[in-house]
């Protein structure tokens, strides 16, 4: 991504149609790629914060 944008910053480099159209997919595939491997991320975060708290004595229960 910080690739992209120093490119598209840069001037001196003229820019084709097709050479945008293909970035523009390419950041669009990256962000599928990205959002899969925060999400499954997320989800270990949370799994093990399940399986720690019910390793964990209930001393005093929260009361809502």
């Amino acid at each position: 991504m910080a690739a992209l944008f120093h490119l598209a910053r840069d001037e001196t480099k003229a820019a084709t149609t097709q050479d945008v159209q293909a970035s523009l997919r390419n950041v669009q595939e990256m962000t599928k790629i990205a959002e899969h491997e925060i999400h499954a991320i997320v989800m270990s975060c949370a799994r093990a914060r399940r399986q720690m708290l019910a390793v964990l004595p209930a001393t005093k229960p929260t009361l809502h």
